[in-house]
């Protein structure tokens, strides 16, 4: 609630501490009492009471009226900070859960990567045996036409293996941009 000090050489707005403050310090309270004091020992002019009385009355209004709005600017304040506590929360699981995916996703990733490395491995040995069993003049033109679809596979699963790599590296970097995302601007805490 904002009340408008009473001492009128101050005026100011401020926020009471006690329900039934009228000074925002002791220093204006000791003003307005000294100048209480030095009215009341002076004679009064004639003092327009209505006049007096309908500007209390409009400023009672105004002072109720911003009570009101404090409260719903409370009332709201508070609202938005659950919103943002559910939002951190629901942010914080899908998060959570992304990051368990692609870690899913990676581990997949570099099983079939070992498995094409095995595959490779193979391919590999069954070249090398062809090469050394090239004896034969009749079987050499069979042999070498086995080698070329071999070979030709073999820069398949090379490739294949190699576009692997380069997923791998890719997840790598998201899940590294997910487990340490860039600091964000502070949001102020009421």
């Amino acid at each position: 609630m904002i009340k408008r000090c009473q001492n009128e050489e101050c005026g100011k707005s401020f926020t009471p501490a006690r329900r039934d403050a009228k000074f925002c310090s002791d220093r204006c309270r000791g003003q307005a009492n000294a100048r209480r004091v030095r009215e009341a020992a002076a004679p009064s002019p004639a003092v327009n009471v209505s006049a007096l009385a309908a500007s209390d009355a409009r400023l009672e209004a105004i002072e109720a009226r911003l009570e009101s709005a404090a409260r719903m600017m409370e009332t709201r304040l508070d609202a938005l900070e659950r919103a943002v506590k559910a939002t951190q929360t629901e942010t914080s699981q899908a998060l959570k859960a992304a990051t368990e995916e692609q870690g899913r996703a990676r581990d997949t990733a570099h099983k079939s990567v070992r498995d094409l490395g095995r595959r490779l491995d193979g391919l590999e040995t069954t070249v090398t045996e062809m090469k050394a069993s090239r004896g034969a003049m009749r079987e050499q033109r069979q042999i070498n036409e086995r080698l070329t679809a071999l070979e030709t596979r073999l820069n398949e699963v090379v490739v294949a293996v190699n576009t692997q790599h380069g997923l791998i590296q890719q997840l790598d970097t998201l899940v590294g941009d997910l487990v340490d995302p860039p600091d964000e601007p502070k949001k102020r805490k009421r």
